[in-house]
């Protein structure tokens, strides 16, 4: 293991404030999402939304001094790797959902007879959706994050309160099961990794004298 540096030395704030401070924050919005059961995968693009490597959730300066903070705590190295194959199995479990949805004559059946009820309940809304195949994956979409109510703002928001009570028995197959045991598993190591994370925030601020996060005196 290479020498740490010395009290003073300008690494350890580049550890602290532009590595594991905005880890912090951005694990504690995927453990909040978590919790909920929203891995916020979107069917356009196969990944979450909101959810990603610690490594991409930072920026290029950051991803660099996250590698350097790594050579001096290979025990987070470790944690995190494992917090990256978690994502990447549930990630994958989720796109064996989405497939086997899509090629369900009965999911099909049920998304396209929602459909038709929302047409005649919102027609004003419906007329600019002429896709059935679009609305089929958002709603499986919904079903792969657990979503209950969708937000005004979102365009399939009033199709969603027509179709979910007839499409909530698809959450509930083998492979939705297996999909909720891999998001369970990344929730408890995100969990993990985030307090290990406060822990190392709380050693590098008292081994080198520094402040939780920068800031600076006001003149008087």
């Amino acid at each position: 293991m290479p020498k740490k540096p010395e009290k003073g030395s300008d690494r350890p704030r580049a550890w602290l404030y532009g590595v594991l401070n905005p880890l912090v924050e951005a694990l504690a919005r995927e453990k909040e999402l978590l919790a909920r059961g929203n891995l916020t995968w979107r069917h356009r693009t196969g990944r979450p939304e909101f959810l990603a490597t610690p490594e991409q959730y930072l920026n290029v300066s950051g991803r660099a001094n996250l590698r350097d903070l790594l050579r001096f705590y290979p025990d987070v190295a470790a944690q995190i790797q494992r917090h990256d194959e978690l994502l990447q199995d549930a990630v994958a479990a989720a796109k064996v959902v989405y497939d086997e949805l899509m090629s369900s004559p009965d999911f099909d059946q049920h998304a396209m007879l929602a459909a038709s009820e929302w047409k005649l309940a919102f027609p004003e809304e419906a007329q600019f959706w002429s896709s059935p195949a679009q609305l089929k994956g958002l709603a499986a979409e919904r079903i792969i994050n657990e979503i209950d109510e969708v937000p005004g703002h979102y365009v399939d928001s009033s199709f969603w309160s027509i179709a979910k009570q007839g499409l909530a028995r698809f959450s509930t197959g083998a492979a939705m099961l297996e999909l909720k045991r891999r998001r369970a598993l990344l929730a408890a190591d995100t969990d993990d990794l985030l307090r290990t994370l406060n822990a190392l925030q709380d050693t590098i601020c008292d081994e080198y004298d520094l402040p939780p996060a920068p800031f600076s005196v006001q003149a008087p």
